[in-house]
């Protein structure tokens, strides 16, 4: 049997446990399969992903793609997998996300065209002031 010894990773303050001759190297990472402690590995990645937005008071980690408990603070409790959660967070506050940029992203163009009419106006340029008036009121 090789024997170990105890990295710990700063960035998620967790232990791993990795072979003196795997620290040699290059590319040696603190990753999930080396943790001592994985729950706590992943739940550190959560908290550095999302902050305190959700509750893993239910969570468990078994895998990359099995469903656990998660409980988002404004939605409830909902499943997903570790690989998915790391990435996305729930998908209610996801899809209310992308509404609210959506939203955003039109009111910025709508104001962008306003202004393009007004210069247009204020230029003497009436075909390019009608043309924004008629497509974007």
């Amino acid at each position: 049997m090789k024997s170990h010894v105890i990295v710990i990773d700063k960035n998620y303050n967790t232990k791993h446990s990795i072979t003196p001759n795997a620290l040699s190297y290059k590319n040696t990472k603190c990753i999930i399969s080396n943790s001592i402690d994985v729950n706590h590995y992943v739940l550190q990645r959560f908290y550095k992903a999302h902050g305190d937005t959700y509750n893993y008071s239910n969570f468990k980690y078994n895998n990359t793609k099995t469903l656990s408990t998660i409980i988002c603070k404004v939605h409830g409790e909902f499943k997903q997998a570790y690989e998915m959660h790391i990435k996305h967070g729930c998908k209610k506050c996801g899809i209310k996300s992308v509404a609210s940029q959506k939203l955003n992203n039109t009111q910025i163009l709508i104001d962008r065209m306003y202004n393009v009419r007004k210069k247009a106006v204020e230029l003497g340029n009436t075909d390019a002031a009608g043309w924004v008036a008629k497509h974007c009121n």
